[in-house]
């Protein structure tokens, strides 16, 4: 399965099934989302998502309201897909995630 992830993100296993989410409106990206007049919520990265890799976005389940809105997850069965999700938004904040 996955290697590590950044810090601005949270790898769980439950029960065989894998979830990647991270925390919305604490992140180094917010300062340039809030300049572009955009909430750093977990629709807007819905949409970085749906720019990056849209294509996985129909292979995993996705719930951008996580956590009361404050966060964004994404579920995978096998955890083979959150592979491909973490390692450009790990990279988007400097970190190499494999």
């Amino acid at each position: 399965m996955m290697g590590a992830v950044p810090g601005h993100m949270k790898l769980v296993e439950v029960a065989g099934s894998f979830s990647l989410m991270f925390e919305c409106g604490d992140l180094p990206a917010d300062v340039a989302v809030f300049a572009a007049e955009h909430e750093p919520n977990g629709y807007f990265w819905e949409g970085v998502v749906r720019y990056l890799a849209d294509g996985l976005l129909s292979q995993v389940e996705l719930d951008p309201e996580a956590a009361g809105g404050t966060s964004i997850c994404f579920k995978d069965p096998d955890g083979v897909r959150l592979e491909l999700l973490a390692d450009p938004f790990g990279e988007m904040y400097g970190t190499k995630v494999l």
